[in-house]
């Protein structure tokens, strides 16, 4: 597996847990670095209890 395709799964990881506000990129020397999207983290929407 590619050092491209080890990145691709990993952000795939990340975008299934709702993380937008970092990515996994290949650096020129191969190398995996976690890098800020400039994205906001969304605040997780929080469940109301409906009246009765």
């Amino acid at each position: 597996m590619g050092d491209r395709d080890l990145a691709a799964k990993y952000n795939a990881k990340l975008a299934a847990k709702g993380v937008v506000d970092r990515k996994w990129i290949v650096t020129e020397g191969g190398a995996l670095i976690l890098v800020p999207t400039g994205k906001e983290q969304p605040d997780p929407v929080k469940q109301e209890d409906l009246p009765l």
